[in-house]
């Protein structure tokens, strides 16, 4: 458990110094996906879905797609 205990709080780091308006939607988004594997293999899943959710919109935003055609 103390790996995924590190890693969480790497993500976290990582994503505390990647601004929002720095073009890094990208690689938040795979600070979001890392925290969100990690929720789920911790096995807390509304947590897991809400950080790939988050993922997915970074990923569309740096894609200039727009989600609209999603919903």
């Amino acid at each position: 458990m103390g790996d995924l205990d590190n890693a969480f709080n790497y993500y976290q780091i990582l994503l505390s110094k990647l601004s929002d308006s720095d073009n890094n939607d990208s690689q938040r988004a795979r600070c979001y996906y890392g925290l969100g594997h990690i929720a789920y293999d911790r096995e807390n899943f509304d947590l897991a879905l809400s950080m790939y959710d988050k993922a997915l919109k970074l990923e569309l935003e740096s894609l200039n797609m727009s989600i609209s055609f999603i919903v």
